[in-house]
Order: structure tokens, then C-alpha cells, then sequence
């Protein structure tokens, strides 16, 4: 609930709006690496 209320906030101002879209496609990026990592892993653990 706070995120979003400082969102309010900030919502006037483009580039707060900007920095928190790059944070999130930041943080997604590095979520999907990570799971694509781990799938590949598990897939070899499957194979042998």
C-alpha cells in the first residue's frame, strides 16, 4: 500500500513515472533470466 501511495505521489512528474517503469522492467528481466537459468538446470537434471 505504501508503494502505491508514493506512486500517487509521484505521478505528477514524468521521470519518477519513467524510473519506476525501468525498475520494473529491470526487476522482471533479471526474474525471467533467473528462471529461464533454472529451468535449463532442471531440464538437465531430467536428461541423465
Amino acid at each position: 500500500m505504501q508503494i502505491l501511495a508514493s506512486g500517487r505521489l509521484l505521478g505528477d512528474s514524468p521521470l519518477a513515472a519513467v524510473f519506476l517503469i525501468s525498475t520494473f522492467y529491470y526487476l522482471v528481466r533479471n526474474l525471467l533470466c533467473f528462471f529461464n537459468i533454472y529451468q535449463i538446470n532442471f531440464i538437465r537434471l531430467l536428461a541423465r
